[in-house]
């Protein structure tokens, strides 16, 4: 196992270090939006002056329309009562009115409206402005899908770049667990749905790679792998050559930065027969038959067989240790 938790490699848990190296990039674009909206037109609207002249009030429904001379219609936005003549003086009154239609067309200037009403006893007119129409039309926003098309554009060479500056800060034998942790924002200047011919929308990557180093994995499945061969061999078993270990594989990758490995590693131990040892099976088999010194050689550690050669016409060995001689050889 390797985890960021431990310190120093440990053979009693098989444990060693590893470590988890962040990096964020950054990169911006600023992109045409794709999300449109059409907006209604809107109706002008403006204050109609009334001015009667007769000695008779008039009485006016709500949505009473009135006609410029260039065609555009207005109407009343409320019902009204306009007041008669009194005193030498005429009767006025304002009131709220609006285009018969939504279009800037009923933006008209000040006094364009000069008619009458009421059996032609009333002047109708517009002494202000009438201002506020606008025609239907199609605007840009700001798209989810826009979001999307930058991230998607900017994402790969943003994790290329990443992964590139993780690998400038690992030390020697430091390798790469195969799965990073790869998180993408993309952050707009304008909210989605905001009316907007474009916007710039910069997008973050952040990778978080486990690195372990190779070497140090690899030395303690030697050092395992020697401590078993001492707890389960004799003294006598000497290893033949270098162990062999293969390069470590992950089995499991956690989301905390631990991972597990595995490691092969092979050797061979020979079985190591001394002098003194050989001296001893001599001074038992003198005298004894080919039968009792092949069982007897046989059982000894480390012989997997023995062959007896006597002189002709012999069918016991030397009962002298001096005419014995052992010959070892490895298998």
């Amino acid at each position: 196992m390797a985890s960021p938790q431990v310190i120093q490699p440990d053979l009693s848990t098989r444990a060693i270090p590893d470590r988890v190296l962040a990096v964020t990039v950054s990169g911006s674009r600023e992109t045409a939006t794709t999300g449109m909206q059409t907006i209604p037109g809107a109706q002008a609207v403006g204050t109609l002056f009334f001015d009667n002249s007769s000695q008779q009030s008039f009485f006016l429904q709500f949505g009473a329309s009135f006609t410029t001379s260039s065609g555009v219609q207005v109407v009343l936005t409320q019902s009204v009562n306009i007041p008669p003549r009194k005193d030498g003086i005429d009767g006025t009154l304002f009131a709220p009115a609006e285009a018969a239609v939504p279009g800037a067309a009923g933006n008209i200037a000040a006094s364009t409206l000069s008619t009458t009403c009421c059996n032609s006893r009333v002047m109708v007119s517009n002494p202000s402005p009438f201002s506020g129409g606008t025609d239907a039309h199609s605007m840009h926003l700001v798209a989810q899908a826009d979001l999307d098309s930058v991230r998607n554009a900017l994402s790969p060479g943003l994790e290329k770049q990443a992964l590139q500056k993780i690998q400038s800060q690992m030390a020697a034998n430091e390798v790469k667990a195969p799965l990073p942790a790869l998180i993408t924002q993309a952050l707009p200047d304008k909210p989605v749905g905001t009316p907007s011919a474009t916007v710039n929308v910069q997008v973050n990557v952040s990778v978080s790679v486990t690195v372990y180093n190779e070497q140090v994995a690899r030395q303690v499945a030697q050092q395992l792998l020697a401590e078993k061969a001492t707890q389960s061999l004799a003294g006598n078993y000497q290893l033949k050559d270098p162990l062999t270990v293969a390069n470590p594989t992950i089995t499991s990758q956690e989301k905390n930065g631990v991972i597990y490995l595995s490691v092969a590693v092979h050797g061979l131990w020979i079985y190591q027969i001394t002098q003194q040892q050989t001296a001893q099976w001599r001074q038992s088999i003198k005298g004894a038959t080919p039968q009792l010194a092949q069982a007897f050689l046989t059982a000894q550690h480390g012989v997997t067989g023995a062959q007896i050669q006597l002189p002709f016409g012999t069918d016991h060995l030397p009962s002298s240790v001096d005419q014995i001689q052992i010959v070892l050889v490895n298998r």
